[in-house]
């Protein structure tokens, strides 16, 4: 920037003047290298430029690529994962199958013997009813036996 404002002033300096200006050839030597130190100095601003961008573009591929390695590895931990889990739930549903008809069978095997036992109390029960009802048959027919006995005897007596 400063090279610019030293080489309009040089040259519009010669041209108000309209004439050669003492020293002219050093004011043009000094704007020369003037310019060259701007070139210069543009030229190592870009190559720094062109440098640091290298480096961010080094740095971002490097990041990229770490970052595909690590999603690279989360994928194929998840599919880990997933298998594991997979695997698991098989394993459970055919544990919580074998667990459930066990379950059933044991359950059905009680109901069995609860049938079998309920049945077998109620034939003694029948028995013991039935049983019951001879006897009571048995009593009511002595006591029958007996009252009409009773009342031959009374009339018996009686006249």
């Amino acid at each position: 920037m400063a090279s610019k404002r030293r080489s309009k002033q040089a040259t519009e300096a010669f041209h108000f003047e309209g004439r050669e200006p003492a020293g002219l050839g050093e004011a043009m030597h000094h704007l020369a290298q003037q310019m060259i130190e701007g070139f210069e100095t543009r030229a190592d601003k870009r190559a720094a430029l062109r440098q640091e961008a290298a480096g961010w573009l080094r740095e971002a591929t490097a990041r990229l690529r770490d970052f595909r390695r690590g999603m690279h590895t989360v994928r194929e931990e998840l599919g880990h994962k997933a298998r594991d889990l997979r695997r698991f739930l098989e394993t459970t549903t055919s544990a919580r199958m074998r667990d459930f008809r066990a379950l059933r069978q044991a359950i059905r095997t009680d109901q069995e013997a609860r049938r079998r036992e309920r049945e077998a109390r109620s034939r003694e029960v029948a028995r013991l009813l039935s049983g019951f009802g001879q006897d009571r048959g048995a009593a009511a027919h002595h006591w029958q036996g007996m009252a009409f006995t009773m009342a031959k005897k009374r009339a018996g007596f009686a006249r």
